[in-house]
């Protein structure tokens, strides 16, 4: 039987999308002392009564002050998300990478070099075609004790390396942000047989599109990026993949799952294979598949958020009424 489902071309039509309905003027203004002045006045006494009993919280089991952060922090988003608040930086240049002093003793910017067009192959090199995406310089900060004070050093006997892409829905965050490798650092202590003393923080490339900037960076400009990394982790400073982590946070853990698949099956890239063949730290390895991940509150299937009449059962849509973030925003 044919599905009666409309097609995810028929689906995806940009006046479908709410989003960013009051971003010009004078709508945004109004738009903002409007909804302002309702949260104020109606919104926070109501909740604050209502949320009195447990049964008439997003969950019974959440506390009065819990269920109240969530749902005041929802809207937010939802106020920010239509009034054009929140939307993407512009693709950060090596020559704006935060200086030394911003950085602190503790961090160190470095500017990857792209992989090359050649190098991508598969279903991934087809999309980039068609996409129009294109590889390019990717910024990321180390992390680790007093690393801003020295040149970054090629991998130790054996060393571990953590990468870590920040969280952000593909339009906003920042690798400056560190919260998540800081803490990987403190953790690893905890394991001093096999400590991880540094860690590498990337700054990919975050969507944009109309109305509020030209389209830029469809997928897989993402991917590019996290492969692009670790091509220079591997073939520049020497880790062998299986002691490499691929960490991400939200978005952060959609581009590593999406990069671990494609390391897992594509070859080793040739550019990268010198006139001996293959590198000595890299014998008998086929692919570049990291040798672990690490996904905190993943995002991991796009199409169940926004196609929800495809995935009823996914967790996106029973969680609707408990999840921060709504289906748009």
């Amino acid at each position: 039987m044919a599905s009666s489902l409309p097609s995810l071309e028929q689906e995806i039509q940009p006046t479908r999308w709410p989003w960013f309905r009051v971003y010009r003027q004078p709508w945004k203004t109004i738009y903002l002392a409007s909804q302002l002045s309702y949260h104020h006045l109606v919104r926070k006494p109501f909740s604050a009564i209502l949320f009195l009993i447990p049964a008439l919280r997003p969950n019974p089991k959440w506390t009065w002050q819990q269920s109240r952060f969530v749902t005041l922090l929802g809207e937010f988003f939802h106020i920010a998300t239509q009034a054009g608040l929140i939307h993407s930086r512009k693709d950060i240049r090596k020559e704006d990478m935060a200086s030394a002093e911003k950085c602190g003793k503790d961090c160190q910017g470095k500017f990857v070099d792209p992989v090359l067009e050649d190098d991508i192959v598969g279903e991934i090199r087809e999309i980039m075609v068609k996409n129009e995406v294109h590889p390019a310089g990717v910024p990321a900060y180390w992390r680790g004790h007093g690393i801003g004070n020295s040149p970054i050093s090629p991998a130790g006997e054996d060393e571990r390396l953590v990468i870590h892409f920040h969280g952000g829905g593909y339009v906003t965050g920042s690798a400056l942000q560190g919260e998540v490798p800081s803490t990987i650092l403190a953790l690893s202590q905890a394991h001093p047989s096999k400590p991880i003393s540094r860690v590498l923080d990337v700054d990919y490339r975050l969507c944009r599109t109309t109305p509020l900037a030209e389209p830029a960076n469809a997928f897989p400009a993402a991917l590019l990026d996290a492969v692009s990394v670790m091509y220079y982790a591997v073939f520049d400073l020497g880790f062998h993949p299986r002691n490499i982590v691929f960490s991400g946070n939200s978005a952060g853990a959609h581009v590593i799952l999406g990069a671990t698949r494609y390391l897992r099956d594509a070859p080793l890239p040739a550019s990268r294979l010198n006139a001996k063949g293959v590198p000595h730290h890299l014998e008998g390895v086929t692919s570049l598949m990291p040798g672990g991940m690490i996904l905190i509150a993943p995002l991991c299937n796009v199409v169940s958020m926004y196609f929800e009449q495809r995935s009823p059962e996914s967790s996106f849509v029973r969680n609707a009424t408990t999840d921060i973030i709504g289906r748009h925003g």
